[in-house]
């Protein structure tokens, strides 16, 4: 079923199990869709020329984008037809409001858009399927059923209101009226609280849903009132199986599969433009909707790798979460390279004034400046982050902020958590083991402190850049130099505090 997104709710279009229609049940159109069509098979010399394009899954945003890059490359490439293959249980409305909208968007002169549905194709894949010229199902494709619902934090699913509803039903009459499907039984996929009708004239049958059959009666005066055939009454939804659809003329054909369908298209199927999301952009899809922890993951690798010995590790990690966090928001048509930018001089900012170029803090809040003003233009779409006029900016800065706060809230938690508990760990102290041991137990007596706790001696195990690891009466655990400072791996230091389980020491002078 289909969802509705309002300012600050975020629903989905969902597959219910509403029962298609029997087969001796009376369904038909108010307008006849195009009948099948079967062209003479093509000559290799001759044949049309077909892109391929695949929606498989949850109509979402990434699939949304794709869509519209793929009918750009086909356009591009001058094909005769688009074959889009549909394989879903449904998904969210604004993207699939947005496939529906690229479709008819097609030129008249532009190539020819088919559906092909070999399974099922519901809800929002059945809007976006209607929305094509042609629609060739398999034997065992189903069809319909987009009723529209909202689903609240409990996950409880409740049917929407018709606000929400009249905009999928004007976005049906539009597809209706371009296409020539039948008005009427598209409208009775989604208007769950109206009949359908059916009216037999002399000039043959007609099909009125109830919002229209006012208007009818009035134009057909001679027509009774009391003469309507009730076809599909209230709280149903319109869905069909492969012959339904194809008796009723709410599909065009059917073929067996992707190659009968290129032939009776005219087109060789080796020669098919294959536009099907490549495997980066799939599993780009699917971690989607971890972009915010990704970026959370990113930057905490980044601060544990600033607080502790330069073995590589975090930094790494760090790298792998970004990259990946990257790739997500690219295919999202969210981030590319001035966000990259960002971030990146942010980071290497930050290290300068660390390492190589103390300037009192300027340095390292700049760079933090720049990769904040990153991250969150990377939440925001590219085509309207710099255009404040357009109507969509405020909401897509908001969701942006949203996003950009949960990933800092998210890094902050889980710094904190391995701050406390990476000192307990072997595998810390065998990671901060980067220096060669340059004193013993024996070697000075202040490091037998039998106390770790103010005041206690111990000797730095490695470099402190001002982070590394400390020995302390034979212990080794995480340090930091009090005031930044470089300490040499071997010096005798002196435990001033401590800070979430890391010591914070001071050199002691040599005796």
């Amino acid at each position: 079923m289909i969802a509705i997104r309002t300012l600050v709710i975020h629903c989905w279009l969902l597959f219910t199990n509403a029962t298609a229609p029997a087969a001796d049940a009376p369904q038909a159109a108010q307008v006849e869709a195009t009948p099948p069509v079967v062209e003479a098979a093509a000559t290799p010399s001759s044949a049309k020329r077909i892109a391929y394009v695949k929606i498989d899954g949850v109509i979402d945003p990434g699939k949304s984008k794709y869509y519209r890059r793929a009918l750009d490359q086909a356009i591009a490439a001058k094909v005769d037809a688009v074959v889009v293959h549909l394989t879903t249980p449904g998904g969210r409305v604004d993207s699939a409001e947005e496939m529906t909208k690229a479709a008819l968007a097609v030129p008249d002169d532009g190539p020819l858009m088919v559906a092909f549905v070999d399974r099922r194709s519901y809800s929002a894949g059945s809007l976006i399927a209607f929305a094509h010229r042609r629609i060739y199902v398999t034997p065992v494709a189903t069809i319909g059923d987009i009723g529209v619902i909202l689903i609240g934090a409990d996950g409880q699913m409740e049917y929407a209101p018709e606000k929400g509803e009249t905009v999928v039903r004007a976005l049906l009459r539009s597809v209706a009226q371009k296409n020539g499907w039948n008005e009427a039984k598209l409208l009775k996929m989604t208007a769950r609280n109206q009949d359908l009708y059916r009216f037999d004239l002399p000039t043959g049958q007609v099909w009125v849903i109830e919002d229209d059959l006012p208007r009818f009666l009035a134009a057909h005066p001679e027509v009774n009132n009391g003469d309507k055939i009730l076809l599909l009454g209230k709280d149903r939804l319109l869905s069909y199986t492969a012959k339904e659809a194809i008796d009723e003329k709410m599909a065009t054909g059917q073929v067996t599969d992707l190659a009968g369908l290129y032939r009776e298209l005219g087109g060789d199927p080796t020669t098919v433009l294959n536009l099907a999301p490549s495997g980066t952009e799939e599993f780009s899809w699917t971690l989607g909707g971890f972009a915010p922890l990704l970026a959370a993951l990113a930057v905490m690798f980044v601060i544990l790798e600033l607080k502790s010995p330069g073995v590589g590790l975090w930094i790494s990690l760090a790298g792998v979460c970004g990259v990946l966090f990257f790739i997500c928001q690219f295919y999202l048509e969210l981030a590319s390279y001035p966000e990259v930018l960002l971030v990146t001089i942010g980071v290497v900012a930050i290290g300068l004034e660390i390492f190589l170029l103390p300037t009192g803090g300027l340095l390292a809040l700049m760079g933090t400046g720049m990769a904040m003003v990153g991250l969150v233009l990377a939440f925001m779409p590219d085509a309207n982050q710099f255009a404040p006029t357009d109507p969509r900016w405020s909401g897509n800065l908001l969701d942006a902020l949203i996003s950009s706060l949960l990933a800092m809230l998210v890094a902050a938690g889980g710094l904190v958590a391995l701050i406390l508990a990476l000192p307990r760990l072997a595998v810390t102290r065998r990671m901060a083991s980067v220096a060669e041991i340059t004193a013993t137990s024996s070697s000075d007596s202040p490091t037998s402190a039998t106390n770790l706790g103010v005041g206690s001696r111990a000797i730095a195990r490695s470099d402190l850049t001002p982070n590394g690891a400390i020995v302390c009466n034979g212990r080794e655990l995480n340090g930091e130099s009090q005031n930044g400072e470089f300490i040499k791996a071997g010096t005798a230091v002196e435990i001033v505090g401590m800070r979430f389980g890391e010591a914070i020491v001071r050199p002691v002078a040599a005796p």
